[in-house]
């Protein structure tokens, strides 16, 4: 999976939810997003998606009706990754 020890954020999001390579998506008005840090200074690191998600220990093997699995997880191809942060956030987007 290349995953190795990497830190990896995993989460339902509504069937549909499309971050099409990236780490924004937006679905039912909502726009969610997957930050990634070194330091909870800033969160600028590129973080990458898992395909397939990966399913934590004990959470159902298939997401319920209606949802689907994600995971994320900070883009350090060189595998050196010595301390990371991940978080999701949400926000409403504005009317039209």
């Amino acid at each position: 999976d290349g995953v190795g020890d990497a830190l990896v954020l995993s989460f339902a999001a509504p069937a549909g939810t499309d971050f099409s390579g990236g780490s924004q998506a937006t679905i039912h008005g909502l726009s969610c997003e997957v930050q990634g840090s070194r330091d909870l200074e800033a969160f600028a690191e590129a973080v990458v998606e898992i395909t397939p998600a990966l399913v934590p220990a004990g959470w159902p093997t298939e997401a319920p009706d209606g949802w689907q699995y994600h995971s994320f997880r900070l883009d350090d191809p060189a595998g050196v990754q010595e301390a990371g942060f991940l978080r999701l956030s949400f926000d409403e987007e504005p009317s039209q």
